[in-house]
């Protein structure tokens, strides 16, 4: 980027220069020749001295006359004018372009300066005063300032301490990168500075005080064996707080420095289990191999509002960088000392316990993220859990005669550690265990990474070691049974039949085996164009497709001659594979950097077979041949449908699930109401089945929209348009649709125990059959064709990566028929749970006129005895009650009422009750047993009221 905007800021430069130096002689011209001379320069130019100027400077006004060819040479004042005025407008031009470079490099300035300051410290007015001292001091590195050679050559700079703490050192190493690598404003200014400036007087010598960051924790008296838990943690928290962590895993722990003797290690996934087979791993491995840091000391205690408990290793601080730093162009014996120290482990036994030191659970690659689900305790254990798991590939493994060794599992080079010394220390312990030493090798293909990349190959490391080591015919075997990766297969098409071709066949047979994808050669007379590989990649023939160009070994030679045949030489027009990301994005991802892997074996073998000769046809002096030779293709990809962004590790997961969770619960809201008003005893199974499917219609359909426009509103520039958005929402929609009607399947035809399991047997059917794709699945899995999960994803592919994914002439089948069944299976649910609902509706009426019959009888029958009583009390109906009133006249007779009168009403009052009772008690039993009815099952949620 520096070097480009140099580049342009020279040629601004340049073209003002010469624009002024244009101007300056038409001057002269018009001065000495202009019948206006001695005018004013600002006056307008005429035509006269508009044609003058295009004259030689020797030529005068009259030899023009004497000279009519002179004339005829002379163009038109309208070609003249023109000339002119484009001249000025480019003018224009270049300094407006001046003006922005001038105000983007003042914006870059300030930001440069606080950038600067913030790595040194060193305020922002003073930065002048170092900058030129930095910038030679970066610039006398010879190149890039590795970050790894941070302390090294912070030696070397005047008035820097190197014994700088993590945070200042994370700080200086972004400082040396901003200066070297970034193009930030020093080399840029200063550039810029002598191309259109004058020159600058040199800024007084390098002087870069980056203060160390002293911990303050020497308040605070501790002992790593002695000091209790509590004062430990709070150590811990101090030391974090100021000096942040050195490592950070991002996944389950930190690293924190305690002091310059002592770390310690922090995190829910540090283990005691760690702790004991780091110590192990301390106390026999060879020193002179390898470093393994002394563990002090280990807990693990339960943080305020977490249920899980949080692990302190205490263990020797190791200073250094990691063999991610280094340059391994210095330090060329790494691989080697690697494959010494795996030899020295597979050397060091421990027992017949696989699995971590003292027991507990396996974590590392060869596992889920949470690790291994049992405690092994016997070597036939273990190999029973291997067989389990590769049941589904239809293979089994014995591990019999295999000895159990110290594996670290987990070799990646940030784990490494190289000191000042020389001597490689290896830290975090918390995936390693007793295991058979070719699980170790196993590994080392998860760990690819740019720094095995600077070896001839990836593979090559792990190869490198297998020698070392010497694995059995056996072992190999036994490790190649943990992958098949080959049975994805690659096609390979060579146009040009040279060199380069037999390159790639060699490569490919040094690369072959379970972990490589299958690398299938075609005749370029039947695919004689491109564009049938392509549509071959695009009917998923293949899930690649890798060509040789025409004619490329004969331009390579070419290019290797010197001359303009090297500096035109096109290296991207060698080697090219065609490819669809869309489609199953991780897997066709591993298939790309095996192509890639297979694009560098093939040049090594180029250099190894045609590499003598090529040398020495390269002319001495000529860089763009020696840039040939030392870089002779690129292998270009051909993406039919990038597909990058992070949302496409849930389109054939979450997602899925969403949208049958969706249904699930939308489905048993609706049971719910149906039950609690008891619409299938009351309405006729013609307008449930209506009602049923335009409402399931309508809630599908806005549920797919919601799914489509979650995929959209995290594409992150992934390149779909509308139309592909329709058609997503369609197929959406579709799928929704089915599900639904599915699951209103279960529920009319299953007991409601069943029902969870059904639900949750759907869901993993489903996932299953898009999770990978079935190239890597046993043929076994094949019937996964026929679940809509598998072809939905399928179609979403197709439209996704424009048709390159042809599967509907069996996709939409798959659904359709699914929709068609699942409806007419609905349909007589609907009808059978009316049936049931009616049917339960008319015993209920009986029951209701029964009991309401009993209850009448039973007082009508209390009514009769009453009556009865009161017929037969002695003297009823002779004897006349009067009531005498003592008056001044004399006595007056009253006649009483019947008591009968009273004992009716009252009696009728009661036997309402009894009636209210009964029927309110038949209400309630209906109610019960129309929710435990098997007309009503499936998904049901209550309601918070009742009707």
């Amino acid at each position: 980027l520096a070097k480009a905007r140099d580049e342009r800021k020279c040629k601004i430069a340049n073209l003002r220069r010469a624009g002024d130096e244009e101007s300056f002689r038409l001057q002269q011209i018009k001065a000495q020749n202009s019948p206006l001379a001695g005018q004013s320069e600002d006056m307008y130019l005429g035509e006269a001295d508009v044609a003058f100027a295009c004259l030689p400077e020797n030529v005068g006004p009259d030899e023009v006359l004497r000279n009519p060819a002179l004339v005829a040479t002379i163009p038109g004042h309208g070609t003249l004018r023109a000339r002119v005025a484009a001249y000025r407008a480019n003018n224009e031009r270049l300094e407006r372009a001046v003006g922005e470079l001038r105000s983007k490099s003042r914006e870059l300035e300030v930001k440069y300066r606080k950038t600067i300051s913030l790595c040194t410290r060193v305020p922002e007015e003073r930065i002048d005063d170092v900058l030129e001292g930095l910038w030679r001091a970066v610039d006398s590195e010879g190149g890039d300032v590795e970050l790894g050679r941070v302390r090294e050559f912070l030696t070397r700079v005047e008035g820097v301490d190197p014994r700088i703490a993590p945070a200042e050192f994370h700080r200086t190493r972004l400082l040396l990168y901003v200066v070297s690598n970034n193009s930030l404003f020093a080399k840029s200014q200063l550039h810029a500075t002598r191309m259109i400036s004058k020159p600058q007087p040199p800024s007084p010598a390098f002087q870069l005080n980056i203060p160390v960051l002293h911990s303050t924790m020497e308040a605070i008296t501790w002992d790593v064996h002695t000091s209790s838990e509590e004062l430990l943690v709070e150590v811990c928290k101090k030391a974090e707080k100021e000096n942040g962590h050195y490592y950070n895993y991002g996944r389950g722990y930190v690293w924190v420095k305690l002091s310059d003797d002592i770390t310690v290690k922090i995190g829910y996934l540090v283990k005691e289990q760690e702790a004991r087979t780091q110590e192990f791993a301390n106390k026999h491995a060879d020193p002179t191999i390898v470093h393994v840091p002394r563990v002090y000391r280990f807990f693990d205690r339960n943080e305020p509002g977490d249920s899980s408990k949080k692990g302190y290793l205490f263990m020797e601080y190791v200073p250094g960088p990691t063999l991610e730093e280094v340059d391994l162009d210095t330090w060329t014996d790494i691989i080697p000392r690697m494959a010494q120290i795996i030899a020295h482990f597979g050397q060091i036994q421990g027992g017949q316990v696989p699995g971590p030191i003292g027991g507990g659970f396996a974590q590392g690659y060869l596992y889920s993220d949470d690790g291994a689900d049992v405690t092994f305790a016997s070597v036939s254990g273990f190999n029973a859990y291997l067989n389990r798991r590769l049941a589904v590939y239809q293979k089994s493994i014995d591990l019999s005669g295999c000895p159990l060794v110290l594996c670290h599992m987990d070799l990646a080079p940030r784990h490494f550690i190289l000191q000042d010394d020389g001597t490689i220390s290896l830290v975090n312990w918390n995936d390693a265990g007793l295991y058979p030493r070719f699980f170790e090798v196993r590994v080392l293909s998860y760990l690819q990474s740019p720094w095995y990349g600077t070896i001839e190959k990836p593979i090559r490391v792990q190869e490198t070691v297998a020698t070392f080591l010497g694995l059995t015919e056996k072992e190999e075997r036994l490790m190649d049974l943990l992958d098949h990766t080959h049975n994805l297969t690659v096609a390979f098409v060579d146009y040009d039949g040279g060199a380069i071709g037999t390159a790639v066949r060699d490569a490919y047979q040094q690369l072959k085996g379970d972990e490589f994808p299958e690398l299938i050669e075609l005749s370029p007379q039947q695919y004689s164009e491109t564009s049938a590989l392509e549509s071959k990649v695009c009917h998923i023939d293949f899930w690649a497709a890798l060509y040789v160009s025409a004619n490329a070994s004969n331009r390579l030679a070419e290019g290797l001659t010197g001359g303009t045949s090297s500096s035109s030489y096109n290296r991207s027009d060698v080697l090219s594979f065609i490819w669809n990301e869309a489609r199953y994005a991780t897997t066709s991802d591993s298939v790309a950097a095996n192509i890639q892997d297979l694009s560098e074996a093939a040049r090594i073998a180029y250099s190894n077979t045609n590499g003598a000769v090529a040398f020495r046809a390269i002319p001495e002096g000529d860089a763009a041949a020696v840039s040939v030779f030392s870089n002779p293709w690129q292998l270009v990809s051909i993406n039919l449908q990038p597909t990058t962004q992070g949302s496409r590790l849930i389109y054939n997961t979450l997602v899925i699930i969403l949208v049958l969770l969706q249904e699930f619960f939308y489905l048993g809201t609706i049971n719910g109401l149906y039950a609690q008003f008891k619409i299938y005893g009351r309405v006729r199974p013609s307008r449930i089945i209506t009602a049923r499917l335009i409402i399931s219609v309508l809630y599908t359909f806005v549920g797919s929209l919601c799914t489509a426009g979650a995929i959209w509103a995290f594409r992150a520039g992934w390149h779909v348009d509308g139309r592909q958005f329709v058609l997503t929402w369609m197929v959406l929609w579709l799928f929704a649709h089915v599900n639904f009607l599915t699951f209103n399947v279960f529920s009319a035809w299953l007991p409601p125990p069943l029902l969870p399991m059904a639900l949750v047997t759907w869901v993993m059917l489903n996932i299953t059959s898009i999770l990978l794709p079935f190239a890597l699945s046993p043929g076994f899995y094949h019937w996964a064709y026929a679940m809509p999960t598998h072809a939905v994803y399928n179609i979403l592919v197709d439209i996704w990566s424009h048709g390159c994914n042809p599967v509907l002439h069996y996709a939409l089948p798959v659904l359709f028929a699914y929709e068609i069944s699942s409806l007419a299976l609905s349909m007589l649910g609907v009808y059978r749970r009316s049936h049931y609902g009616f049917l339960a509706l008319e015993k209920e009426e009986k029951d209701f006129q029964a009991k309401v019959a009993a209850a009448l009888e039973s007082s009508r029958q209390e009514s009769e005895e009453s009556e009865g009583y009161e017929a037969t009390r002695p003297g009823h109906g002779e004897e006349e009650d009067r009531a005498t009133t003592a008056s001044e006249g004399g006595e007056v007779a009253i006649p009483m009422h019947r008591r009968r009168t009273m004992t009716s009403q009252a009696d009728r009052e009661e036997m309402a009750g009894r009636i209210w009772r009964e029927t309110t008690q038949l209400r309630d039993e209906r109610s019960r047993n129309e929710a435990d009815a098997n007309y009503g099952g499936g998904p049901c949620f209550d309601l918070t009221f009742n009707n």
